[in-house]
């Protein structure tokens, strides 16, 4: 458990009571308590200690935790690589897939009409709902190995097709997304409802009519964005080079279509990380006025209201790089400059 107080991180293991460290998906559930998934020791709540444990002794399916999931009730559900458990009060219901070690669930979405959406590892979706699961539309049948899935407040479907093409699915309909294909990570709904797309090597956001990208050559910091935290002030998100804060003007002047990239706090080993290695499945929350990253190494928690111990440097845009009025690449790794007197021109863009 890595907490963000006076500066650093301060790291929480099992010396000090969690299960595990190998942590997968976190969920704020039902009794407003944090439920935390693991890859080989379950599910644990925890309230400032480890309140409850659900193991397969208990009933819960064997296999690593892919996800966690609420419903408009007191049912939390957890998938595992081997089924589906529905968690009501203290009453357990597994439903198991058939020779799941070769076919594997890999993900599953609350769907908004009930139930849930589940990912196979091979592709493979299906819908489960009242302890089934479901054949869908044949057009969205089978989708990208690993990929994500989301359905977003409007009831349109997320999904990665086996191509590697996004796609949307509703009332029948897969209609294209208009977006250069990259490795999708995740997706994720703000609160204005525009949904972003984390990506190997981006982020991108639909608004005003278009994407809005945000890529490493205009000072995205980060690779494989896996993890999103909104709260009133900021945008958080998590991947494989840290964590990173969005303020609330600069993240709308990026979306209205703002021709610099936006301003951000960057969380990484300096500031005590611990790990920057971030589970791949939807999972951060925020919870008591905290935001909860789970990670390969523990539980990262962040205090939002904290001034950040570090500043990323500013975000600066190469425009153009010149060695005696010859133009370079100016995002080329290596760029070599003759012997001898001469002239370098550098054009660049950062914010003031």
């Amino acid at each position: 458990l890595q907490v963000l107080r006076d500066g650093p991180f301060e790291t929480l293991t099992r010396a000090q009571g969690l299960p595990t460290d190998d942590l997968t998906v976190v969920q704020r559930g039902p009794d407003e308590r944090l439920w935390v998934g693991t890859t080989d020791s379950g599910v644990f709540v925890w309230d400032d200690a480890v309140t409850r444990r659900l193991t397969v002794a208990e009933g819960l399916g064997p296999g690593p935790v892919r996800s966690l999931a609420t419903d408009t009730g007191e049912t939390v559900f957890i998938t595992t690589a081997s089924g589906i458990t529905e968690v009501t009060g203290e009453r357990l219901r597994f439903t198991g897939v058939r020779d799941w070690q070769r076919r594997p669930l890999h993900t599953s979405t609350p769907a908004r009409a009930g139930g849930l959406w589940v990912a196979f590892g091979g592709g493979a979706l299906k819908r489960f709902e009242n302890g089934q699961l479901h054949d869908v539309d044949r057009a969205i049948a089978r989708t990208r190995e690993s990929s994500p899935i989301y359905e977003d407040r409007r009831g349109a479907l997320w999904l990665v097709r086996p191509d590697g093409t996004v796609a949307t699915f509703r009332a029948g309909r897969l209609e294209p997304v208009e977006l250069a294909s990259q490795e999708v990570r995740s997706f994720f709904e703000d609160r204005e409802g525009r949904v972003w797309i984390g990506m190997q090597d981006a982020v991108a956001v639909f608004s005003n009519g278009g994407w809005r990208t945000w890529t490493p050559g205009e000072g995205l910091p980060l690779r494989n964005v896996s993890q999103w935290v909104e709260i009133d002030d900021a945008l958080w998100i998590a991947g494989a080079n840290g964590i990173v804060k969005i303020p609330r003007p600069a993240l709308r002047a990026f979306v209205e279509g703002a021709n610099v990239a936006p301003a951000f706090v960057r969380y990484g080993r300096a500031d005590g990380l611990g790990s920057l290695e971030f589970s791949r499945h939807r999972g951060a929350v925020e919870l008591r006025g905290r935001l909860w990253f789970p990670t390969r190494r523990g539980l990262a928690v962040a205090d939002p209201k904290f001034r950040p111990a570090s500043q990323a440097p500013l975000q600066v845009v190469f425009e153009r790089f010149e060695i005696n009025g010859v133009a370079h690449d100016p995002l080329a790794a290596v760029v070599r400059a003759p012997k001898g007197e001469g002239a370098i021109h550098v054009a660049f863009t950062a914010p003031s």
